[in-house]
């Protein structure tokens, strides 16, 4: 597997029509057999979604779907997520640690 590095994968939005192909092209690049999988889910969603459910709803599984494996391959002591500064930078991030020593 190629090294993952900090940082952004998509800033500047957030909405699904940009983010979705952003994550799921880094997901490819690092495994591509869950982003074809998700990929295959989504396009069969409007097929297969419970009823009553909506667009808004598929395009929430598939971002969820992608978070979580985006954040199994974050680089040790990283998470996948928005950064702490800026809800609209989504990306590896190093996660912030809370040192009980330090505030005694």
């Amino acid at each position: 597997m190629a090294f993952l590095s900090v940082g952004s994968v998509s800033h500047g939005t957030m909405r699904f029509e940009d983010l979705y192909p952003a994550f799921l092209s880094t997901l490819r690049q690092y495994n591509p057999e869950c982003a074809d999988k998700i990929e295959a889910e989504y396009d069969a969603a409007p097929d297969t979604a419970a009823p009553g459910s909506t667009e808004d709803d598929r395009e929430g599984w598939t971002l969820e779907a992608l978070f979580d494996a985006l954040d199994e391959l974050a680089p040790e002591g990283c998470y996948f997520g928005s950064h702490p500064g800026d809800g609209a930078d989504y990306g590896f991030w190093h996660h912030e640690t809370y040192d009980s020593e330090s505030e005694e």
